[in-house]
């Protein structure tokens, strides 16, 4: 669930927690991004800003529209849509979870590089990091003399649970091919 704060009436307040901190950081690099493409900082940019920088979870535009709704920060559909890309192009968010019709978001800013394995059963999300990914691209980049600016790693496939799962429906499955499912564990 996306949290939203109505601080966006004072655009100069001073940071008091580490996720300020955060956030003013990231309004900096936002704002140093949008001069550069001759863009304004407004009250409805900084709001969509602070809103996706104070959840940790994925999202979507559509998520992130209602969260905001629901705290009483109007803020329009379209402004939402135009100032995502605008955020990934500043280095803030990014854009994960493919194979759906529309994008799902996370912040960035401030975090360890990570991947995602999604469960294309129950959609399930694991994040991972890996030195062993983050070398073999440092690999390839300079085997080919390219110069990487971010990348983006997902592995599609059933997790465990629903492995588990569909072994267990499936018809004649003895126990051993139900253990060759994976182990099974609690929820």
């Amino acid at each position: 669930m996306l949290r939203v704060s109505k601080r966006s009436d004072d655009m100069s307040k001073e940071p008091s927690t580490v996720q300020d901190t955060s956030i003013a950081r990231a309004e900096a690099a936002f704002r140093a991004h949008l001069r550069r493409r001759g863009l304004k900082y407004t009250r409805k940019r900084q709001a969509i800003l602070q809103a996706v920088m104070q959840d940790e979870q994925h999202f979507e535009a559509e998520e992130l529209l209602w969260a905001m709704r629901r705290q009483a920060v109007r803020v329009g559909k379209a402004t939402i849509y135009r100032t995502l890309p605008l955020l990934v192009d500043a280095g803030i968010i990014r854009e994960v979870i493919y194979g759906e019709k529309h994008a799902h978001y996370e912040h960035t800013f401030g975090h360890t590089p990570h991947d995602h394995m999604v469960c294309r059963d129950c959609g399930r999300v694991i994040e991972f990091d890996s030195r062993e990914v983050l070398e073999l691209i440092r690999q390839l980049c300079e085997r080919q003399g390219f110069q990487p600016l971010y990348h983006r790693f997902q592995v599609s496939g059933r997790c465990e649970r629903c492995r588990r799962d569909a072994a267990a429906r499936r018809p004649g499955a003895s126990t051993a091919q139900r253990r060759s499912a994976g182990p099974a564990r609690q929820s």
